[in-house]
């Protein structure tokens, strides 16, 4: 009997040692919603990051399927620390977007979003169509 209790005890301990290694450390995040507010066909967004004007990472957001983003769809950049070198400012973050169209080419934005970002928070950008017929990312 006490050696069930003993295995029991045992598989149990382990159990929860390997729960604890899989999940994922959500608490030091930080999230960029970009809402879609473009009239033109957009199938996602290519990003670049840098800190203090040095590039840092990138990536691509968009739907599963790859579909066409509906007007006033919202798309998140969910940024971990591991996405950045070691004791790294993030008041210095920076962000570039470049909008995918239908034949996968990219159009930059014209401008680089600044952020003094913190853990733990949101920030919220607007994609909007420019007067000379490309996109820009706002703050909002």
């Amino acid at each position: 009997m006490k050696k069930l209790i003993c295995i029991t005890l045992l598989l149990l301990s382990l159990s929860s040692l390997i729960a604890c290694t899989n999940a994922k450390n959500t608490k030091d995040t930080f999230n960029i919603s970009i809402k879609n507010k473009s009239g033109k066909e957009i199938y996602g967004l290519h990003y670049e990051y840098f800190i203090d004007e040095r590039a840092v990472g990138g990536g691509n957001v968009e739907n599963a399927d790859n579909s066409r983003l509906d007007k006033n769809e919202v798309l998140t950049n969910e940024f971990y620390p591991e996405d950045f070198p070691e004791n790294t400012d993030l008041s210095k973050f920076s962000i570039k977007y470049y909008v995918i169209s239908n034949n996968k080419k990219e159009v930059q934005c014209d401008n680089i979003i600044k952020l003094n970002v913190k853990y733990n928070e949101t920030y919220k950008l607007v994609l909007i169509d420019n007067v000379q017929g490309g996109f820009k990312m706002i703050k909002r």
